[in-house]
């Protein structure tokens, strides 16, 4: 997205990590972050109807369906255990020691990444308050039933869309 001085957002940013590739913008950074908004406001409507299920004591709630995985450790960890979704990372992270090891890592069970933003862009596109330099966002298919189903088939379209544009970006798949 260029300004009206023809500057990407990514030639403003203070610091770019040297291992920032791939780096996504335009039209896959926008649906990126459209993904991690919708992924952030399934998880949150279908942890407010668990609450209400398991109030009803209701056998179908289901305990630890989550589509966002936050954080470099708990990225991590999901990503030892052989689950498959699309990792985002930061492209400000500094040191880069902190999530170098990732990308190999995602290489190795055959995930896809790509590189985002700021740390402060990714942490709000998901509705927090706090920066985050790595998200992991799962297909969802273990997740509850909600009310609006539309949402669900919006998730899912735009979740394949993203995994297509992320898998032609990427040089390693």
């Amino acid at each position: 997205m260029a300004n009206e001085d023809g500057e990407t957002a990514a030639s403003k940013m203070t610091y770019l990590s040297p291992i920032a590739s791939p780096l996504l913008d335009g039209k896959s950074l926008r649906r990126s972050l459209k993904l991690i908004q919708l992924a952030a406001d399934r998880e949150r409507a279908a942890r407010g109807k668990q609450g209400k299920d398991e109030k009803a004591k209701s056998p179908q709630a289901k305990k630890g369906a989550k589509l966002l995985r936050r954080g470099v450790h708990e990225v991590t960890k999901c990503l030892r255990k052989g689950v498959k979704g699309i990792v985002f990372f930061a492209s400000d992270v500094f040191p880069i020691e902190i999530i170098a090891h990732l990308p190999i890592l995602c290489e190795e069970k055959d995930v896809v990444y790509a590189y985002l933003c700021s740390k402060k862009t990714l942490g709000h596109a998901f509705r927090s308050k706090r920066p985050a330099s790595v998200i992991m966002i799962t297909p969802g298919e273990d997740m509850p039933e909600v009310d609006g189903e539309d949402s669900e088939e919006k998730f899912e379209e735009v979740y394949k869309k993203v995994a297509k544009l992320v898998r032609k970006s990427n040089p390693y798949f």
